[in-house]
């Protein structure tokens, strides 16, 4: 039957090459034995093999007995089938591909678009009206930048070569311009400085460095080669902070979304008018807390009978103390056991709360606390409970003093006790990039003189004079403008991250307010008398940025 449809199509075109090309395969199989044809019937088959070639030669005998031995082509048909065209790049999950992997159509195209991105923004900023300053900063750090560097883990190798540095070097000049309004004979290099602005090929090796540091400690990658190909910049991270190689926190997302305890979130004002009923409802009531002080993190647990202060270390961060105070104290009451009872956890961070209660897990030590408190909860029902810091609650009070007392000690045993936090390969990215920006701006010579004079170097200046006024990028305020959903204080986790959290409350910069303004805590009063050179100091020591 394929033939036959096959000669029809002939038939309609008028192809005699093609007749006499078929005409030929249907005597050959015409010819062919009984054994031959392996599918159906050998009279049918014959039938229709013969009622082909009489129609092929009643269509043009001539021209159909005419048979030639020569191999049918007919460039006819070639012109019609359709050709694979061949494409020099493509895109895929937003990385555009060349042939021969040289990125150079991809970074044209970012480029290209970051550019026109930069363009719409100068239509609405003038040198004297239009959008601030500290507005078209926040559009090109927030939008364009990381636009412009999204998939750097695989092309970050294309930057090194000088044409894709000075592709990058326009769109930055664009934006720096944009946002000082300063003339266009003004050098890059002197007002990337003035912005703390680090060059776009640093910012895109610190981009590569933290995504490969996290697919390499999740176990999705593997270099053989550490010296060569994009596995260098792994290398690279390694040498410059070799605690890196050590044990890491993250793990793979982990969904977890049947919770067996409780959470409560109660306010201040209940607390205030409603703390007996809180927290005497018949069971018992544990409290944890966490520490970091200049010497190290601590962990404190305080319970009936029970009172435990852990060290943790340098390289543990106040989350992480949080978070293993609540697991030891899950491990207590596992090691006290006993009848089925009321169990009430209270703490003060509520970051660690929250983490404990969500369906998402990205961290180890929360995924194991997450388990404990889960299995207790299938004997005992347990409630955990935020409770607000400072406020008189004398178990939170004792719980503190405990997690002092561990962070005041040395740890004994390998660090990190309990695994690198996502926070330390940021904070030693960052500190990279701010070296290697110094580096350039020290090494740059000739024609930056005047420059050179009047800036000392990069420098996280700009955005201080903010802090008093609370617009400023503490999250309180970006969940007024809804750039974020948690006001969450992103150093201790325990209150709102505002201007006055940081200034007077905060506990983990309380060491820094001790030294700077003379007091652990303080009343926002107070802040008027002490004036702003203080509290400017006060925030350079503390590393507070825009």
């Amino acid at each position: 039957m394929a033939l036959y449809a096959l000669w029809q199509r002939a038939m309609r075109r008028k192809k005699h090459q093609q007749m006499k090309a078929l005409l030929r395969v249907a005597n050959a199989y015409r010819a062919a034995s009984p054994r031959a044809l392996q599918m159906g019937s050998y009279e049918k088959e014959q039938e229709r093999l013969y009622k082909l070639m009489l129609e092929c030669l009643s269509e043009n005998e001539e021209e159909v007995q005419d048979l030639s031995d020569e191999p049918y082509y007919d460039k006819e048909d070639e012109n019609e089938m359709d050709r694979l065209e061949v494409f020099q790049g493509q895109g895929y999950l937003g990385v555009i591909l060349d042939h021969k992997l040289t990125w150079r159509q991809h970074v044209d195209y970012k480029v290209s678009k970051a550019r026109n991105s930069l363009w719409a923004c100068r239509r609405v900023v003038g040198s004297s009206w239009g959008l601030s300053p500290k507005v078209v900063h926040w559009l090109y750090t927030t939008i364009v930048r990381p636009s412009l560097i999204y998939g750097s883990i695989v092309w970050w190798t294309c930057i090194k070569t000088e044409a894709t540095r000075a592709k990058l070097n326009k769109v930055q000049r664009l934006a720096c311009l944009s946002i000082t309004s300063a003339v266009r004979t003004t050098p890059l290099s002197a007002i990337e400085t003035l912005l703390n602005l680090p060059p776009l090929d640093l910012v895109i090796q610190g981009e590569a460095r933290k995504t490969g540091f996290r697919l390499w400690s999740q176990g999705s990658w593997t270099f053989m080669n550490p010296g060569k190909g994009r596995s260098t910049i792994l290398a690279e991270l390694h040498e410059d902070c070799p605690i890196l190689l050590a044990r890491s926190d993250t793990v793979s997302p982990t969904h977890r979304f049947n919770r067996k305890f409780t959470v409560v979130f109660p306010s201040r004002e209940e607390w205030k008018s409603k703390k007996r009923q809180l927290i005497e409802g018949g069971g018992q009531v544990w409290y944890t807390d966490g520490s970091l002080a200049r010497e190290g993190s601590g962990s404190g647990v305080y319970g009936p009978r029970t009172r435990l202060s852990f060290p943790l270390g340098g390289h543990t961060t106040v989350f992480q103390a949080e978070v293993y105070a609540i697991l030891a104290c899950v491990n207590r009451i596992r090691e006290i056991d006993g009848s089925r009872r009321r169990i009430t956890i209270c703490s003060d961070s509520q970051a660690a709360i929250q983490a404990l209660s969500a369906w998402k897990i990205t961290s180890g030590l929360v995924l194991e606390c997450r388990r404990a408190l889960d299995d207790i909860s299938a004997k005992h029902k347990v409630s955990l409970m935020w409770v607000p810091g400072h406020a008189g609650v004398k178990g939170n009070e004792m719980a503190d003093h405990l997690a002092r007392m561990g962070s005041g000690n040395s740890f004994v045993g390998p660090e990190p006790a309990l695994g690198l936090s996502a926070n330390l390969v940021r904070k030693t990215t960052g500190e990279w990039i701010q070296n290697q920006h110094s580096l350039r701006w020290n090494n740059i010579s000739g024609h930056l003189r005047q420059a050179r004079e009047l800036l000392a170097g990069p420098a996280e200046r700009i955005g201080r004079f903010c802090l008093l006024t609370g617009h400023n990028t503490f999250r309180r305020h970006l969940v007024v403008t809804r750039v974020v959903n948690d006001p969450t204080c992103t150093w201790c986790g325990e209150e709102e991250e505002s201007s006055a959290h940081i200034l007077c409350r905060c506990e983990t910069l309380g060491y820094h307010r001790q030294t700077m303004l003379g007091s652990r805590t303080l009343e926002p009063i107070e802040i008027k008398r002490i004036g702003p050179k203080n509290v400017l100091a006060f925030a350079k020591r503390a590393g507070l940025r825009n």
